[in-house]
């Protein structure tokens, strides 16, 4: 018996699988915690990855009766289950659920069928049945008795009748094959009321349950004189149907029993019998008069979908037979459940760079009602980079349709709905909210490539200079920017010598007290990093421009301070008013309004007697000399630019009286003595005029033997490339422009008469426009010498070139001209500036 009992178990936990679906087996009736099956290993899972994977049931609406465990698989009863309250007599009784599983998400179908166990015994509806049977009634006739019903289904189901021994009757249908055969009394010996008036009879029914269980009841048969025709129905089974939530009175059937006798005996009584149960009791009544049956209560097709109802018409005549039908009312569907809707596995938020088809959510939706009520659509709003993709029966899969970007949309409110196809439609609607999370796929960016920061000169180090800010359209640790520096090699020092830029907040720091007059415009790159994964970067090219502060004193060129402050030059006591004494020239390092210099004449030991240019730095006498005045002067003159505060330098001139003019005009200021005081930008400008000198004779060669070459093709009328201009007069201002760069700068050379010999010359500042190079003479006979040299060397080809013939070596005889033109007046300005140093 032990053996057959372990066999039974081991039936009862052996799953299958049934068209790819997992099944398994478990009794009724057994506790929480109950193992039934490993799902893990029956769906050949890692075990390891388990944990990782996230199992779990998701139920129907049916209940939850079953849990897995996620780290092992194994699955176990939740909860009590018993069969008889969930399936009734369905003879197949299974559950079907769901088991998930996540990264990736996956979906199995599992069924469980539960198993009758033999836990109910059989019950008659009375304990105690009387039949009341005529003496007359033939051999051989029926007589019904009610049936006992075992709430069990198959084999634990009512088995057998068993009838106590008596002389008259035999059981008939003692061993019913399912549950609406009734046991029948068949009569086999004749009655006589004489002889006994009434028999007591035992039947006992047995179920086939493994512990057998049965019920008794007592039979009492009453033995009535003739009644001859009993009731008769017209149909032994009768079938209605009923919609559901009919309105309470509602008519279900009207029952007609005919009766042949005549008077009381005709008169019938209608009546439930024992077998019909007690919920369809409760809920039809019967008018016994009439055969009426009308609904007392309110039915519900989701509940139970099928009445039973057993009736007894009887006459009312003595010794009445009763005759007996079954009505069977079908109860029709109405459109009366909204369908349900059930999200799974919601993400929480997906990423911006989800593949297409990525599973978002599971949706189940579902409806109480059958057929068309039953069946349920599901739809989600439009314009959204998400669709509903079927999945099982009633389930749905939520994924992703498009490509989707958090910059662009970081949040989406998807709206579900679920419809049935009944009449008035019915619909559900839930909202899911799902959050785009963010992937490191912008850079960080600068609001403009070139970023310009301009700071004074002589700052402390450390000075903020400005800042850099870059936006990073990423959010969360991906939008984090950190800010590094990046130099551009500026001469032989490096960027980073001179600046530093904040990690955190791009400040940028200089780090050394810049010169303006030393480098003016600084130049790197700071790049600015997101803390994401892959790190991305972007950069800026920023532009440092020194500003210039007021801090170099002015320079005074002349008089010269190389041999102290003190400058003699001798005046002729016969100059009248307004005569050119001397002239100051002084530099400054600065620009723009630092550089602005003014002269001023400080002290005098004769105030009234010379005046100074302000802009110019001229020093004239304001009337002739007289007599009595003194024969040396000592001038004191300031040089003040126009800076804040302003700075000065001064230099003292010394002046004296002569009677008459040299010849030869002596430098007071300066001896030149070739073995001393030779500057190396004078040996420069040596050899550069001795280079030029030889380039010249080098190109005047190739010229003329190419002009030579080509003599027969030129008109002898335009013999000549270019032509000179007209010499130029004594005392007359000579201008060539030359155009180095692109940039305009004129050479002026002034010749005037002067007894004294002073040569200066003066740049304007870039700020005009126009630089101009002034070079004055005041001796004739060495202002026209120069003039004579200006005009043969630089005057050669000018403006006036004019190509004679349009053959190619015309036109490259002219080019070479051309350069030469350039090459003579550099020679010309190298000269002069040449000749004023020695001059001076």
């Amino acid at each position: 018996m032990m053996s057959l009992l372990k066999v039974a178990w081991i039936f009862y936990f052996t799953c299958t699988f049934v068209f790819g679906q997992i099944r398994y087996t478990v009794p009724e009736e057994k506790d929480p915690g109950t193992y039934i099956g490993n799902v893990a290993n029956d769906l050949s899972l890692d075990i390891k990855t388990l944990s990782l994977r996230q199992m779990q049931v998701v139920s129907s609406t049916e209940g939850h009766y079953f849990d897995v465990n996620p780290l092992t698989g194994r699955l176990l009863i939740k909860n009590r289950i018993d069969r008889e309250q969930l399936c009734r007599a369905n003879p197949v009784c299974l559950i079907h659920f769901e088991v998930m599983l996540e990264n990736p998400t996956e979906l199995r179908h599992v069924e469980v069928n539960i198993l009758d166990i033999n836990d109910n015994s059989p019950e008659f509806g009375e304990k105690e049945m009387t039949l009341n049977i005529s003496e007359t009634v033939a051999l051989g006739s029926r007589f019904r008795v009610e049936r006992a019903f075992d709430p069990d289904v198959g084999t634990n189901s009512v088995s057998v009748y068993h009838l106590s021994p008596n002389k008259h009757f035999v059981l008939k249908n003692s061993n019913p094959t399912d549950g609406s055969e009734f046991p029948e009394l068949v009569l086999e010996r004749a009655l006589d009321r004489e002889q006994e008036k009434t028999h007591l009879l035992t039947m006992t029914v047995y179920d086939g349950g493994y512990q057998q269980h049965s019920a008794v009841a007592s039979i009492i048969i009453n033995i009535l004189d003739a009644n001859d025709n009993p009731p008769v129905f017209s149909q032994s089974q009768y079938v209605v149907t009923l919609e559901e939530n009919a309105p309470k009175g509602s008519l279900v059937i009207k029952l007609n029993a005919t009766d042949l006798d005549e008077g009381t005996n005709a008169e019938i009584i209608y009546s439930f019998s024992a077998s019909t149960t007690s919920k369809a009791l409760g809920i039809f009544t019967l008018d016994s008069v009439t055969g009426a049956i009308t609904l007392n209560g309110s039915v519900d097709f989701e509940e139970v979908s099928r009445y039973e109802m057993y009736l007894t018409a009887i006459d009312k005549g003595p010794y009445a037979e009763a005759a007996h039908c079954t009505v069977l009312v079908d109860i029709t569907d109405v459109n009366d459940n909204t369908p349900e809707i059930t999200v799974k596995s919601a993400k929480h938020s997906v990423p911006e760079d989800a593949s297409l088809g990525t599973v978002i959510a599971f949706i189940i939706v579902g409806d109480k009602d059958s057929g068309p009520n039953g069946h349920v659509s599901c739809m989600i709003s439009d314009g959204l980079p998400f669709q509903l993709k079927p999945s099982l029966n009633n389930y749905f899969s939520l994924i992703t349709s498009d490509l989707l970007d958090r910059e662009l949309v970081s949040q989406y409110n998807v709206s579900i709905w679920a419809s049935d196809q009944g009449f008035p439609v019915r619909s559900a609607y839930t909202n899911l909210q799902i959050q785009v999370s963010d992937v490191n796929d912008n850079p960080p960016r600068f609001s403009e490539t070139f970023h310009e920061v301009y700071i004074t000169e002589n700052n402390l180090p450390g000075t903020l200079a400005g800042k850099v800010t870059a936006e990073d359209a990423d959010a969360g640790q991906n939008a984090q920017i950190s800010y590094l520096f990046i130099g551009i090699p500026n001469k032989s020092q490096t960027s980073s010598t001179y600046f530093s830029v904040g990690a955190e907040d791009g400040a940028i720091y200089v780090l050394t007290s810049l010169d303006y007059e030393k480098e003016r415009e600084y130049q790197f790159q700071i790049e600015a990093r997101d803390a994401g994964v892959p790190q991305l970067s972007g950069t800026v090219t920023v532009k440092v421009f020194v500003v210039d502060a007021n801090d170099n004193n002015p320079e005074i060129l002349h008089p010269s301070p190389m041999k102290g402050s003190e400058v003699a030059n001798r005046i002729p006591r016969s100059s009248s008013a307004g005569y050119l004494v001397a002239k100051v020239s002084a530099v400054d390092a600065d620009i723009g309004h630092n550089a602005w210099l003014s002269y001023q004449l400080l002290k005098s030991n004769v105030p009234e007697l010379f005046s100074i240019s302000k802009y110019t730095g001229e020093i004239r006498t304001t009337r002739q000399f007289q007599g009595n005045d003194s024969s040396s002067y000592t001038l004191v003159i300031m040089v003040k630019d126009n800076g804040q505060p302003a700075l000065s330098a001064t230099a003292v001139l010394h002046l004296d009286m002569m009677d008459s003019s040299p010849d030869v005009l002596p430098n007071v200021n300066r001896h030149y003595n070739s073995q001393e005081n030779m500057s190396d930008l004078n040996v420069y400008l040596i050899i550069c005029l001795l280079s030029i000198v030889v380039l010249f004779f080098v190109i005047v060669s190739v010229t003329i033997a190419l002009r030579c070459y080509n003599a027969s093709d030129l008109d002898p009328r335009l013999n000549l490339c270019c032509r000179q201009e007209d010499t130029i007069g004594r005392g007359q201002q000579v201008s060539s422009s030359l155009q180095p760069h692109g940039h305009q700068t004129y050479v002026e050379v002034y010749g005037n008469s002067s007894l004294y010999k002073v040569g200066t010359y003066r740049t304007v500042p870039q700020e005009l426009k126009d630089d101009f190079i002034t070079i004055d003479f005041p001796g004739t006979n060495n202002s026209n010498a120069c003039i004579q040299q200006f005009q043969q060397l630089c005057l050669i080809c000018d403006d006036n070139v004019r190509p004679v013939s349009t053959s190619e070596v015309r036109v490259a005889i002219c080019l070479l001209i051309r350069v030469f033109d350039h090459l003579c007046i550099i020679m010309c300005i190298t000269q002069f500036h040449f000749t004023l140093e020695l001059t001076l």
